[in-house]
């Protein structure tokens, strides 16, 4: 089943921005709607994923870089743990 448009956003604007706005829609064959919520939608996923995306600094990085160049040696429970990979 499609996902029906059920919420409301009201939004004020300039009168230059409405004109854009617009002429956008024409030009695309949308709705003044459709344009503001498509474009909005796929800019707030863009946001919010870079905003998620993990970011590490350089003391950070060099870190974790010495943990994988340099492992600790595995304690037991470790060496248990691989033991039940090699079961199967």
């Amino acid at each position: 089943m499609a996902n029906l448009a059920t919420e409301r956003i009201n939004v004020r604007s300039t009168v230059d921005a409405k004109n854009v706005i617009e002429q956008a829609a024409n030009l695309l064959g949308l709705s003044v709607s459709s344009l503001m919520i498509q474009s909005s939608f796929e800019r707030a996923k863009e946001l919010l994923k870079s905003h998620h995306e993990l970011k590490v600094n350089n003391a950070d990085r060099d870190m974790l870089m010495n943990f994988l160049e340099n492992p600790r040696p595995a304690n037991d429970e470790m060496k248990k743990l691989m033991s039940l990979l090699d079961e199967n």
